[in-house]
């Protein structure tokens, strides 16, 4: 990951000197051509870089997840999520100890401008998820994580 931010960090570099603005000998005229030119090469750096850096953190979490989450009704809520590299994903509920009944959904998900997981609306009202060393932490309906004495209880860990 530090070799990525190195090359990224050397090419916004090399973009910024090389399609630098053009002036007179005193500094007082910008050619407003270059000033553009430079502009576009920055703003396609920083998409490159954001693509290359989604890429990568998608590459890093898919796979298949699981944990048991609390259930305000039921024993608890046997949770599991597989993630593809196509940015789809299948989700598997079972409300323990209130019926064996697998629910079954199946959508896509997307990254959030602070690489947050979010699972499309078939999920239900939570379906954001943060990267965390062990695995993935379900958020609450409004991307924040759950506080409380349970909070832990929210860790979907990876599975083979």
């Amino acid at each position: 990951m530090k070799n990525l931010q190195y090359i990224i960090l050397a090419s916004l570099i090399t973009l910024n000197l090389s399609c630098g603005s053009s002036s007179s000998s005193t500094g007082s005229n910008v050619n407003p051509h270059a000033q553009k030119h430079q502009q576009a090469h920055q703003e396609f750096a920083m998409q490159q870089a954001q693509k290359t850096l989604a890429d990568d953190f998608i590459a890093g979490v898919v796979g298949n997840y699981m944990g048991n989450i609390p259930c305000a009704d039921c024993e608890g809520i046997q949770y599991q999520l597989k993630l593809n590299e196509n940015l789809s994903y299948s989700l598997k509920l079972m409300y323990r100890g209130k019926s064996e009944e697998i629910i079954e959904y199946e959508g896509f998900y997307s990254l959030t401008d602070t690489f947050m997981i979010l699972l499309d609306e078939k999920a239900g009202t939570m379906n954001y998820l943060k990267k965390v060393d062990n695995g993935l932490l379900l958020l609450d309906k409004n991307g924040s994580e759950i506080q409380g004495e349970l909070a832990t209880a929210y860790i979907l860990n990876r599975v083979n």
